[in-house]
């Protein structure tokens, strides 16, 4: 297996479900099945978003020594985004249009949006995506999960790849979150609450649409 990184950033997570094994064959699989699928050469897909391992990045494969380690699963979610410049677009849309339109004869609505979308198929096939890879560390036994990344998105992308993979939700483990299941003292949880990040992406979400509500 690769080296993992010595140091960065991590939002610990607590697994729901029932403990299992690093051994259990069915989360391999798991991981196995939802890998990531290369979209280089692709002119339909912009984006793809799928586990790979730390021996190889690229998702060609899966073998159990690149992903356990001692009581552990190691993998990332590696994210390919492809996006053809607006400019660059407009530029090969307008020689096309130009083209098509030689013979003198006016080209109709339908095919001029023919023309622009075999245009942009054309570019997406020879775009080269942005790569994004987000590393993780997951304990099944005892149910935690490490994600090195901070960034609201990329959190709530691997949160959701993670479901639709292994059937299992995540819930961040913040303070209140640790007093709850630890079953500390009323007084220690209302402690611990007060120390809690903010949700502020949960707040905004609301006063956006209490502010919907209102212009209702």
């Amino acid at each position: 297996m690769h080296r993992f990184r010595r140091s960065g950033s991590f939002v610990r997570f607590f697994v729901e479900g029932e403990p299992a094994d690093v051994s259990d064959l069915s989360l391999l699989k798991a991981l196995e099945r939802e890998r990531f699928k290369p979209i280089e050469g692709s002119a339909t897909d912009d984006e793809s978003v799928g586990w790979v391992t730390r021996g190889d990045l690229s998702g060609a494969r899966f073998e159990p020594e690149d992903v356990i380690a001692e009581h552990f699963l190691v993998f990332a979610l590696r994210i390919d985004r492809k996006k053809v410049p607006a400019t660059l677009l407009r530029i090969h849309a307008s020689a096309d249009l130009r083209a098509a339109a030689s013979g003198g004869k006016p080209l109709g609505r339908a095919q001029k949006k023919e023309i622009l979308e075999e245009t942009k198929r054309k570019l997406m096939a020879r775009a080269l995506p942005s790569v994004s890879i987000t590393d993780c560390i997951w304990n099944p036994r005892r149910g935690v999960l490490y994600v090195f990344a901070t960034g609201g998105a990329t959190l709530e992308r691997v949160a959701r790849h993670f479901r639709e993979s292994f059937r299992r939700s995540l819930a961040p483990a913040t303070p209140s979150i640790v007093a709850e299941r630890l079953k500390l003292p009323d007084p220690l949880r209302k402690v611990m609450s007060h120390i809690s990040p903010a949700d502020l992406v949960g707040s905004s979400r609301a006063a956006s649409a209490r502010a919907q509500e209102v212009e209702a």
